[in-house]
């Protein structure tokens, strides 16, 4: 039998076109965060999904919104969002709003002395704010009856009919509701569930994030923050990898992208580093880190302005 009259049989002759053209121009690349520092690190490309993990506090979902505002500017991204864990919404979308901005949400209250009147948004950047949030970004939020794989799935491809969304964004895994079927372990479970999240990706053309937590971190030591005060303790934790996220290899195996957000919970003044552990393919990107600053008064991710004395430092 002719192998053209079997179905899903390919032979090389069938993509000549496009081997040519690839060829000519190079693979498709993906496209940047708005954080030029990562462009070597980590591209977005549609058809793809991301796993970001890190320990609670670390700012994954924190970073992740600036990486939505940014696409949005940048590319005219549009978003869904499911975060059950991040409610109530208003406060969500005031969050997005900062990092639009640059300033932070409200007006001036003299409970915060210590933050200038002029930090705060004016009110044609509060509108402006509002209006970009509108337009860029779409919640879901399904009652915990629905809130599962299949009715996030569903309630998103509906979504998708009305707002074409280029991205979204499930934060976090674990949070939705399971339904693991009799006899089924965990492992083979997330393979079905990340088999699932990526044929819906491939069918809608979209770039999916999963956030999910790790495992219960390792503790290394315990340090004091002076000898002279030894009930001011803080914990020391190992640092973690993909293999420690809560429920399964699969996550490292299977994704095409895979980050961590580090973050020195004993020192705010730390630099977070955003370290990108598994690229599928090389042309979106590499692995590596790269030092971020967080600016608390506007939900700001800021890029160290020197890598290379981020590497001296270290």
């Amino acid at each position: 039998m002719d192998d053209k009259m079997l179905k899903g049989v390919y032979a090389p002759e069938d993509f000549a076109d496009a081997i040519e053209e690839m060829r000519e121009t190079g693979p498709p690349r993906g496209l940047t965060t708005g954080f030029r520092e990562m462009d070597y690190l980590y591209t977005v490309r549609k058809g793809l999904w991301s796993v970001v993990t890190g320990l609670s506090g670390s700012g994954k979902s924190t970073w992740l919104d600036n990486v939505f505002v940014n696409m949005a500017e940048l590319h005219d991204w549009k978003f869904l969002i499911c975060s059950p864990e991040n409610q109530p919404m208003q406060r969500h979308v005031a969050s997005l709003m900062e990092i639009y901005v640059g300033k932070k949400f409200g007006r001036p209250n003299a409970d915060y002395p210590g933050i200038p009147a002029q930090a705060y948004m004016t009110e044609e950047e509060h509108r402006q704010a509002v209006k970009f949030v509108n337009d860029h970004f779409r919640f879901i939020n399904p009652p915990e009856s629905e809130m599962t794989v299949d009715g996030i799935i569903d309630i998103a491809g509906e979504v998708h009919t009305t707002f074409p969304f280029d991205g979204m964004v499930l934060d976090p895994y674990n949070e939705i509701e399971h339904k693991r079927p009799s006899g089924m372990n965990e492992t083979d479970y997330v393979s079905v569930v990340i088999t699932k999240f990526r044929r819906f990706t491939r069918q809608l053309d979209i770039h999916f994030w999963f956030v999910a937590h790790p495992t219960k971190p390792t503790k290394l030591a315990v340090k004091y923050q002076s000898s002279e005060n030894l009930t001011d303790k803080k914990a020391v934790f190992q640092r973690i990898n993909l293999f420690d996220i809560s429920g399964s290899a699969h996550w490292k195996s299977k994704c095409d992208f895979g980050l961590i957000v580090h973050r020195d919970i004993n020192d705010s003044a730390a630099p977070s580093i955003i370290e990108v552990q598994k690229v599928r393919f090389r042309e979106h990107g590499s692995i590596g880190e790269t030092p971020m600053f967080y600016d608390y008064l506007c939900n700001r991710f800021v890029p160290f302005a020197n890598d290379l004395l981020w590497n001296k430092l270290r």
